[in-house]
């Protein structure tokens, strides 16, 4: 069949315009076709962690009906950091080892690709709305310590002191326990010598043995030994304590590991390995006849 190209060009000048057309036809959205695209879109969601849990409603809200993402999470953010009775931010933080609230915070805008973060901010209780401030109105991504503070009262936000009667407590009673657990570590002379102090006296161990009149122990003589070498690491603890007021945690190690190799001695004599191991070593001699741990009679017994 002949084909001109006059023929040619119409059919395919036809054949393009039909598939614009369905082309078009395909993105008019029916109503159906709306539907399932209301379905699929993205819905607001806000995740926060437990102190939150209060603010969440209210903010949801506020991002359902089209508010800006990060105004809806600082709302909840806002919450704790106005709760005097959550000591994880804003008012009633725990303070530093110095009883001084110090608080950080950063945020970052999704539709905007910015951020802005604070850091060792003091008497500033919202730090959150001030990371926002530090993003809207600076050319920096993070301010700390005193000119974050300086900043944010420029920007109108009020000095406060944060720390609570109850989180003053809390710093009190971790002075008195625990503020040697911030010291230097292994490496530190302070440990050096008292764990030194506890190896010397597990070491003397068998001298004990030796001085003390064991036998009249019987058949508590290894816990005699161990009592006796506890005795010289309390009686270091008691000094130290009575003369500082506190106990530093290298003596808990060195104490608690004497305590440790003896409860571990007892269980490894009374296993299977050490009966096994014993009747190897008697074998074939008189003391093959007595149990693992009975102890010969005294003399003249």
């Amino acid at each position: 069949m002949a084909f001109s190209r006059r023929d040619f060009l119409s059919t395919a000048v036809v054949g393009a315009v039909s598939l614009g057309l369905e082309g078009e036809e395909r993105k008019k959205p029916g109503p159906d076709k709306a539907e399932a695209a209301a379905v699929a879109g993205k819905r607001p969601i806000i995740i926060s962690a437990a102190n939150g849990f209060d603010y969440l409603d209210e903010a949801f809200e506020f991002l359902k009906g089209g508010g800006d993402t990060l105004e809806a999470a600082l709302r909840v953010v806002k919450g704790p950091e106005n709760d005097p009775k959550d000591d994880s931010v804003g008012l009633g933080g725990l303070p530093n080892e110095e009883g001084v609230v110090e608080l950080d915070s950063c945020c970052m805008h999704g539709p905007t690709r910015r951020a802005g973060s604070v850091g060792g901010v003091r008497n500033i209780k919202n730090v959150s709305q001030v990371a926002r401030a530090v993003m809207e109105h600076t050319g920096h991504v993070m301010l700390v310590g005193e000119g974050a503070e300086r900043f944010a009262v420029a920007q109108g936000f009020p000095r406060e002191n944060l720390l609570t009667e109850h989180s003053r407590k809390i710093w009190l009673l971790w002075k008195e326990t625990h503020s040697d657990w911030w010291g230097p570590g292994l490496s530190s002379p302070d440990w050096h010598k008292r764990l030194h102090f506890c190896a010397m006296a597990g070491l003397m161990g068998p001298g004990f043995g030796r001085i003390l009149p064991m036998p009249l122990f019987i058949p508590y003589t290894p816990h005699v030994e161990t009592a006796t070498i506890l005795l010289f690491p309390l009686i270091a603890i008691t000094i130290e304590w009575r003369r500082t007021g506190s106990v530093h945690r290298a003596w808990l190690w060195g104490f608690g590991t004497l305590v440790a190799v003896r409860i571990v001695t007892d269980l490894l004599g009374a296993s299977p390995i050490a009966a096994a191991l014993h009747e190897w070593i008697t074998a074939g001699s008189p003391g093959a006849a007595l149990p693992p741990f009975a102890y010969p009679p005294l003399p003249g017994a």
